[in-house]
């Protein structure tokens, strides 16, 4: 009799309440860890940019750091396991003891039973919904996601002697996060003091710059960018991260030296060829709505075009970046008759033993045409992370039966380096089939 080894406790829940608005306070009490209240005088961290995995708008993952578990995120239907946020922070000197982060259940909501946390580019591992979870350091970037949740669809497939376990998000199905803390003590949380929301003109081209993802790449050819905010706004600092963070940081030219022009009040800042966030004081504060930022000198990559993977701007202790008003991130039409939409917006997951490890392989791919694959390595009921990609997807073609998808981004494999990453993907009503890091993902048991 064949026997295969679960690494989770699979839970079924009942649902309870009303449909879920996102950013509404849930009508029914969430299972969740207790609210902690943020002092008015407590000790403040600045946040930068936040996004979360399944967005609908650029500056929905803010309300994750605001103090307050009145607002929340929540994710697309069909995407709560592998879906995320992740957020940079300025850097400070203030050290944090402890994070906690507070999940939201109710009406289509899934409960949430454990999670991973990434802290500073460094995996710190998989804990229960309701733990606080030890640091003692300075956080400038971390990334919370779901591992595991209830309502998971499973199967066994056996291919011979080998059984895969076949794990899925069922379709309706999402999940919400309404608040992350940083404690400074116990009990004790930091004030985050999350962006200012400054509306602006901006062109679409732009977008890539100030949607609070490093793994979006402007791209430039005439080496400048343009925008006007409605209203004036200042600039003391810069905090940018030049060149391609999504993959080889190498491949396009970086700014060495740019000016920054405000209502025709300019100044220009010197910029290290570094890779990761940079933050650099304006010889004195310049202020108004008209702004050009403009690449003067270059660090020479293996292409000439020149890559910013990400910029905003300082006043005192808050940050802003032009934002536009009601702009929703763009949806891919997909032919809902196709077999490709059968599967947008859902997370699948595969687990077997090869050799002496046993290693699950996760797949999600979403409507605003973006796609994330990992591999995790199962240890107990801790699954820790071996490699991630993401980026952007193309379908080549789509039709009841088949499809054929090229998937192009960068791969990251934890341990410092990151490479561009490709991989042609086959869909079938089977599940996934791919060309090089990875074999199958079924999506059925036979």
């Amino acid at each position: 009799m064949r026997i295969y080894l679960l690494f989770f406790l699979v839970l079924f829940l009942t649902n309870c309440g009303k449909d879920n608005t996102a950013n509404q306070k849930p009508p029914t009490k969430p299972i969740s860890t207790p609210e902690k209240v943020v002092e008015e005088n407590a000790k403040t961290i600045t946040l930068l940019d936040a996004h979360t995995s399944s967005p609908s708008t650029f500056n929905e993952g803010y309300v994750l750091f605001d103090n307050s578990t009145n607002s929340m995120w929540a994710s697309k239907p069909g995407t709560y396991q592998g879906e995320y946020v992740a957020a940079d922070f300025l850097p400070s000197s203030n050290i944090v003891k402890s994070i906690g982060v507070k999940f939201e259940q109710f009406g289509n909501m899934v409960r949430t039973f454990r999670y991973r946390l990434t802290v500073n580019g460094r995996f710190l591992g998989e804990y229960k919904y309701n733990e606080v979870v030890p640091f003692n350091d300075i956080v400038e970037s971390l990334k919370v996601q779901i591992s595991y949740a209830a309502e998971m669809g499973d199967a066994i497939r056996y291919e011979g002697q080998k059984s895969i376990r076949v794990n899925y998000t069922q379709a309706g199905k999402n999940a919400g996060i309404s608040e992350v803390w940083l404690f400074e003590d116990v009990d004790k949380p930091y004030k985050i003091i999350t962006p200012q929301k400054s509306f602006a003109k901006v062109d679409n081209d732009l977008l890539s710059v100030f949607d609070n993802k490093k793994e979006t790449v402007w791209i430039g050819k005439n080496e400048k960018l343009t925008f006007s905010t409605l209203e004036p706004n200042s600039v003391e600092k810069i905090a940018i991260h030049s060149g391609n963070m999504l993959s080889d940081f190498g491949k396009y030219s970086r700014p060495k030296r740019i000016s920054i022009s405000v209502d025709g009040n300019s100044q220009e800042v010197d910029i290290q060829d570094v890779r990761g966030l940079q933050v650099i004081s304006l010889r004195e504060s310049i202020s108004g709505k008209d702004y050009t930022i403009e690449v003067l000198e270059t660090y020479a990559g293996t292409k000439k075009e020149v890559a910013i993977s990400g910029l905003s701007f300082l006043n005192g202790e808050q940050s802003w970046k032009p934002t536009i008003s009601n702009y929703k991130l763009p949806v891919s039409e997909i032919d809902k008759t196709t077999i490709f939409s059968q599967f947008v917006n859902g997370h699948y997951a595969n687990t077997w033993k090869p050799e002496d490890k046993t290693l699950t392989t996760a797949i999600a791919f979403r409507s605003n045409g973006t796609f994330d694959l990992e591999q995790y390595q199962e240890v107990g009921q801790q699954s820790v992370p071996q490699w991630n990609a993401k980026g952007t997807y193309k379908i080549i073609s789509n039709t009841d039966k088949k499809a054929k998808l090229q998937l192009t981004g960068g791969m990251d494999d934890l341990e410092g380096r990151v490479s561009d990453f490709s991989e042609t993907v086959t869909i079938t009503p089977d599940g996934f089939k791919g060309t090089k890091h990875f074999e199958n993902i079924y999506v059925r048991s036979n």
